[in-house]
This record gives structure tokens, sequence and C-alpha cells, in this order.
């Protein structure tokens, strides 16, 4: 369950934070060329092969999600005042992804994550 659930997140998150060195996750043959796209930093790319990897492992890792109820809150409690207070809306933030790779796996499509 824990390597799914790191599968599934890993697809969807930019670790960066320099773009210059960190390689943008772009899916092969998504746009024609990457030349002259224009962006305004790093993006993820992920075509309709990754995004039905991605929701593979979400049906694996989400029956056991609640089992990292425990660890996660010892883990957040060791630097509080991260941007995700705990382990609710940790939960309620990587559901919210699954809703769109799942519907976008469901059509066909691929996703794309932008800066905000």
């Amino acid at each position: 369950m824990r390597a799914a659930l790191d599968e599934f997140l890993e697809g969807l998150i930019w670790w960066g934070p320099q773009a210059d060195v960190d390689a943008e996750q772009v899916d092969p043959g998504v746009f024609p060329s990457l030349e002259g796209l224009w962006r305004s930093g790093p993006v993820i790319v992920c075509g309709p092969q990754t995004v039905a990897r991605l929701w593979d492992r979400w049906c694996v890792a989400e029956p056991g999600l609640e089992k990292l109820r425990v660890p996660y809150g010892e883990l957040a409690g060791r630097e509080p005042g991260q941007w995700i207070e705990g382990f609710d809306e940790f939960a309620e933030l990587v559901h919210g992804w699954a809703e769109v790779v799942g519907e976008a796996e469901r059509r066909g499509w691929g996703v794309i994550g932008l800066p905000i």
C-alpha cells in the first residue's frame, strides 16, 4: 500500500525547487515538441498511459490509506506548521487528486499540472 501511494503521489508532484536543474515531468509524445512551448514554470504532464498507471496505484493504495493516520500524525508532529496541517487535510488532498486522475482515466485523457 505504501509503495502504491508513493508511486501515485510521485507521478503528480514536482519536487523542485530548481527548475533549471530538476527535470520537468512530461511524458514523451504528449506535445509534438517542447521547444517553444510557453510555460511559466515547471509542469507535470501525464499521458493517458501514465494516468492509467497512476489510477491503478491509487486503487491499490486507497483501501489502506486510513492505516497511515497514526504514522502521518507522528511525522507531521515533528515539523508543525507545514502547509498540510494533519492527516484529514492530507487525505482530502489525495482523494481530490484521485478524483481527477480517475475521471481522466475513465475518459482516456491525460492530465497537466501547472504551477500556481
